[in-house]
């Protein structure tokens, strides 16, 4: 059966696919972002502290592997809870 060619299809169709599950080797940065709940920014700011999954460099692009996102979230559900947040004065809020 062949696809419909992407002119064919209709917005509705295009976001709807967007939204599916990705069930490849590998995502995007901004695909892994999207699947976990992630804001991009998170993801920039917290990669040099090493809290997020290890990226691949391929030319310009950033990849995230299934493996690494496996891997992040196995790490993630082993570490424990964080103390509440101390205010700048030493006080817990």
């Amino acid at each position: 059966m062949l696809r419909p060619a992407i002119s064919e299809l209709g917005r509705d169709d295009l976001a709807e696919r967007s939204q599916l599950p990705i069930s490849r080797g590998a995502f995007s940065v901004a695909q892994w972002c999207r699947y976990r709940g992630i804001c991009p920014a998170t993801f920039y700011n917290r990669l040099p502290h090493g809290e997020m999954p290890a990226v691949l460099k391929i030319g310009r692009r950033t990849i995230i592997t299934a493996e690494a996102d496996e891997e992040w979230r196995v790490r993630r559900e082993r570490q424990p809870a964080t103390q509440a947040p101390v205010s700048p004065v030493g006080r817990r809020i």
